[in-house]
C-alpha cells in the first residue's frame, strides 16, 4: 500500500522544485521554455508498475518563472490531479524511468550546451577522464535519437535506464535521475562539469585518459562505499 506524503512535505517538493528550475536557467542550460523537471510524490511501488502520483513541470513555462502552485500533480499515467495547464510533453521520458528505476525519486532533463554538444557529435561521455566521474557514474551512453515527447522516445530509453544514472540523448540533450531532487540536480551538474573540462581538453589538442589500473582502484573504492547505483563500462578508445 502506498502512503501519501503530506500536505507539508508536498509542498517543501514544490519549493525545491523551482529552486533547481531557477538554478538550471540560470547556469544557461535551458533556453525559453526547455527542459523538465520531475519529482515522485508517493514511496515507490514495484518496478514495472505505473503507480503513485508525480509532480513534473507544465510546458510553455520557463525554468527560471516556475512557481510552487504552478507544477503539476500527476497519476503514474501523467493525468492531471491538480494544477492548470499541459503536462510536459516529455512526461513519458520520465514515467519511464519511474517505472524502471523504483528507486528514483527525480528526474531532471535540460539541454544543457557542454552535455548537449557531445549529444549532437553523437559521442557518450565515456571515456575515464575525470577520477570523481568515473566513480561516480563510470560513462554516461548515448541514447539514440528519437522524436522528443513520442512514445518512441518512451521505448528508446528502456534498454539504457537500468544501466546508468545519467542518460545523453542524441541531438537532444541530458537527461539524469536520483534519490531525491537534489540527487538528479547535482548528478546533472557533475556531467555537464565533466563535459565543458573534455572540450577545453580537446581544444588544447589532447585528452589524457585513466589507466585501467587507474579505473581499477576508483571501481574498487566505490564498492567499499557501497554504492549500488549503476556504473556504465568505460572506453580507453580517445576517438
Amino acid at each position: 500500500m502506498i502512503h501519501s506524503m503530506s500536505d507539508s512535505k508536498i509542498k517543501q517538493l514544490r519549493e525545491t522544485l523551482c529552486q533547481i528550475g531557477q538554478r538550471i536557467y540560470a547556469k544557461g542550460w535551458v533556453a525559453s521554455n526547455d527542459g523538465n523537471l520531475s519529482a515522485r510524490v508517493d514511496p515507490s511501488g514495484q518496478a514495472g508498475t505505473q503507480e503513485g502520483r508525480f509532480l513534473i513541470t507544465p510546458s510553455g513555462v520557463s525554468k527560471g518563472d516556475l512557481t510552487p502552485e504552478g507544477l503539476l500533480l500527476v497519476d503514474g499515467q501523467g493525468n492531471t490531479l491538480e494544477g492548470a495547464g499541459r503536462v510536459s510533453s516529455e512526461w513519458k521520458m520520465h514515467q519511464k524511468v519511474y517505472e524502471r528505476r523504483p528507486e528514483m525519486g527525480a528526474v531532471v532533463h535540460t539541454h544543457a550546451p557542454a552535455s548537449t554538444a557531445f549529444a549532437v557529435a553523437g559521442l557518450p561521455l565515456d571515456l575515464p577522464v575525470l577520477p570523481e566521474l568515473v566513480f561516480g557514474l563510470g560513462g554516461v551512453p548515448m541514447v539514440p535519437y528519437h522524436l522528443p515527447g513520442s512514445g518512441e522516445l518512451y521505448d528508446g530509453i528502456d534498454p539504457y535506464v537500468t544501466q546508468a544514472n545519467a542518460l545523453l540523448l542524441k541531438n537532444h540533450g541530458l537527461v539524469t535521475f536520483g534519490a531525491d531532487p537534489w540527487a538528479a540536480f547535482y548528478c546533472h551538474e557533475s556531467v555537464e562539469h565533466a563535459a565543458q573540462i573534455q572540450i577545453l581538453a580537446r581544444s588544447l589538442g589532447h585528452v589524457d585518459l585513466l589507466t585501467p589500473g587507474q579505473v581499477e582502484a576508483l571501481v574498487q573504492l566505490r564498492k567499499a562505499a557501497g554504492i549500488l547505483s549503476p556504473w556504465y563500462p568505460v572506453r580507453y578508445d580517445s576517438r
